[in-house]
C-alpha cells in the first residue's frame, strides 16, 4: 500500500492518505516518518496520525486523538475543525476514486490513470464506431462502443462534482459550528 504526505508551512507532515491527489508526495520509505520527529503514527480511517517530537513546546503538534483513538481533552476548536476537514476531504478522495460502477454491470477503475486512459480511448473513438475491449476494475474483459467511454468518463466526472459538493457543504457545516461536540458529530 502507498501512502502520500502533505507539509504544513514549517514543513511537518500533517496528514497522510492512501489516496493521491495533485498536492501530496508519495511516502518513498518508511524511514521519512520514522525519523528523529516522529514517535509513532497508525492508520485511522485512512489517515495517518502521529506525534511529532520537537524540541520547542510551542511548535508541538497536539494530535486531536490519543492512542485509543479517542478525542484528546483540551484540542481547540480550531485543531478539531481541521481534523475534521481532513477527515472529510479523504472520505471524499476515497468516494471520487473508488472504480465507477457502469450500466453493464462492470466496475471500471477511476483513479486518475484510468480516467485519463479512459478518455484517451475515448477521444480516439469519436466520430467512429469503435468496440474495443476494456479491463476492468473487478478483472474482468467488457466489450465497450465509443458511447460506452463517453457514458464512463462523465460518470466518473459527475460523480466526482457530487463528491466535491458534498466536501464543501459538510465543511462548511464544521466552519459553522461554535463547539467542540458539534464538528465531532458531522459526519461525510
Amino acid at each position: 500500500m502507498k501512502l502520500y504526505y502533505n507539509v504544513n508551512e514549517k514543513n511537518r507532515i500533517v496528514e497522510y492518505s492512501t489516496v493521491y491527489n495533485s498536492i501530496m508526495q508519495e511516502l518513498e520509505t518508511e524511514e521519512e516518518i520514522n525519523n528523529e520527529n516522529y514517535k509513532e503514527y497508525k492508520v485511522i480511517d485512512n489517515i495517518l496520525i502521529h506525534s511529532p517530537i520537537q524540541e520547542k513546546p510551542n511548535d508541538l503538534y497536539n494530535p486531536i486523538l490519543n492512542d485509543n483513538e479517542e478525542w484528546i481533552e483540551g484540542a481547540t476548536l480550531e485543531e478539531v475543525q481541521e481534523f475534521k476537514r481532513v477527515e472529510l476531504k479523504n472520505a471524499r478522495d476515497l468516494e471520487i476514486y473508488e472504480p465507477y460502477l457502469y450500466t453493464n454491470e462492470h466496475l471500471y477503475d477511476a483513479d486518475l490513470n484510468s480516467r485519463n486512459k479512459l478518455f484517451q480511448a475515448q477521444q480516439l473513438g469519436v466520430g467512429t464506431e469503435i468496440n474495443i475491449n476494456w479491463i476492468t476494475a473487478d478483472n474482468q474483459v467488457s466489450s465497450v462502443t465509443n458511447e460506452d467511454l463517453i457514458n464512463i468518463v462523465n460518470g466518473i466526472a459527475y460523480r466526482e462534482q457530487l463528491a466535491f459538493n458534498k466536501f464543501a457543504s459538510k465543511y462548511t457545516e464544521v466552519l459553522n459550528c461554535t463547539n467542540i461536540d458539534d464538528v465531532k458529530s458531522i459526519k461525510y
